[in-house]
């Protein structure tokens, strides 16, 4: 009898076994929409086919699978890329721009903007009719709402106009959006009086996942900003160098030790991850000489606070060096865990990395002193149409001195990154005596 009952039990588990649902595997799930993205101003579809553009011919979406991914078109040229930039007026200081801005010229109109990829609205704030903000919430794996295990990625249209679309639907959710879907019109900056669409990408989780925590991504600070050029398509420079650097022991400022210049080339947009500097005491590859006064500190909601390393890292000098909103219990722990926040009490989140930006010139350029760097930028120029103007200097500081007699020996390598080739990295050596 136990021996039949446990042949009938057997045989009940292998027909419930194989009648089990198979769990998706995760290689089956949907493409992240970030992965896809196209421009906020459909390669300035405006500006090419005038008001035809809605004229019932085209539509009044962007229509990205015919040009954005057919024909290669950009919303270039870019007018303020992402990280350190100049400004031709006397009164402002170089500052830290934590997006790209595409100037829209006003002999045509406004220009559509257009949603980068399907998602969600956050929010839509206002300044003024002609200066609002939409924030756009994108999840991953193609889910419907943000959460720890499809986190969301934002992208953030400010200095809009005539907003077409709302925060919420009939039913109070959240409005659902499309990619290429028509959300507004670009706008005034109220603060700049500056026709111009400013577009930003932001990734909480990259933060929060590097130190440990979780996130959904549903709000975001202004630390979390990252480069738009690492998302948005546009086709590879070929040819001629796009990047120019060079090393350099002048100018002698501040006890700046060594200077890595970086100068765009024309037609090139300046998409800079990272600059990592080696000082050696000789010939490059023997002894390295190490920086002063360097420290890393752990954080409870960023990874780490470094100071003075050897790196110049544009995403991270955002996310390590802005500070959470005085308002957010972040702020609290965080003040007493950056030494660079310790004894400070920021009005914004520009407040630490413009104060070390002075106004006044020093050998016709503005610099910013910050984690024993000075970084300049040249001013960027009246026309939007001149994409050859970006150049970026580094000046590194707190280098242990070389022995007497030898070589001061530099190696840089600096890593520029494309959406679909990955990274570039390009190595530079220089000797001094």
């Amino acid at each position: 009898m136990r021996s039949k009952l446990l042949k009938i039990l057997i045989a009940i588990a292998i027909i419930i076994t194989f009648n089990l649902p198979n769990p998706k595997p995760a290689s089956a799930q949907t493409t992240n929409t970030w992965d896809a993205m196209t421009w906020p101003l459909c390669g300035r579809i405006k500006e090419e086919l005038g008001n035809a553009w809605d004229d019932g011919s085209t539509g009044t979406t962007c229509d990205y699978s015919q040009r954005i991914d057919t024909d290669g078109k950009t919303d270039f040229p870019i007018h303020h890329g992402f990280g350190y930039r100049n400004f031709n007026t006397t009164s402002r200081a170089v500052s830290f721009h934590r997006g790209i801005d595409l100037a829209t010229p006003d002999n045509n109109g406004d220009n559509p903007v257009f949603a980068v990829a399907d998602g969600y609205v956050k929010s839509i704030t206002q300044k003024s009719s002609r200066d609002r903000k939409i924030t756009l919430l994108h999840p991953a794996n193609g889910a419907t709402h943000c959460s720890n295990t499809n986190p969301c990625r934002i992208s953030i249209y400010n200095h809009v106009s005539n907003v077409q679309i709302a925060a919420t639907d009939q039913n109070g959710q959240p409005t659902q959006v499309t990619k290429g879907q028509h959300i507004a019109w670009t706008g005034t900056s109220q603060a700049g009086d500056f026709d111009h669409l400013h577009f930003e990408i932001r990734d909480p989780y990259v933060r929060a996942s590097a130190a440990g925590r979780n996130t959904s991504g549903r709000f975001s600070y202004a630390k979390d900003a990252r480069n738009p050029m690492f998302y948005l398509p546009y086709a590879k420079l070929t040819g001629a160098d796009p990047l120019a650097v060079e090393i350099a022991e002048t100018p002698n400022l501040d006890d700046s030790d060594v200077w890595v210049n970086l100068t765009a080339d024309a037609g090139y947009n300046f998409n800079l991850k990272s600059v990592t500097l080696k000082a050696y005491d000789g010939t490059v590859g023997s002894t390295e000489r190490t920086y002063t006064d360097q420290s890393s500190t752990q954080g409870t909601y960023v990874a780490a606070y470094e100071v003075n390393n050897n790196e110049f890292v544009v995403d991270d000098w955002s996310m390590q060096h802005t500070s959470f909103p005085t308002s957010s219990s972040r702020w609290n722990t965080e003040k007493d865990e950056n030494p660079y926040f310790i004894g400070t009490n920021p009005t914004g989140p520009d407040f630490f990395l413009e104060q070390n930006a002075g106004t006044t010139f020093t050998n016709g350029h503005r610099y910013a002193d910050f984690d024993h760097k000075l970084i300049t930028a040249t001013p960027h120029p009246s026309s939007s149409s001149d994409s050859s103007w970006y150049q970026l200097n580094i000046g590194f500081t707190g280098i242990e001195p070389a022995s007497p007699g030898n070589q001061r020996c530099y190696e840089a390598e600096v890593v520029t990154h494309h959406p679909e080739d990955g990274d570039q990295v390009k190595t530079v050596e220089r000797c001094f005596m």
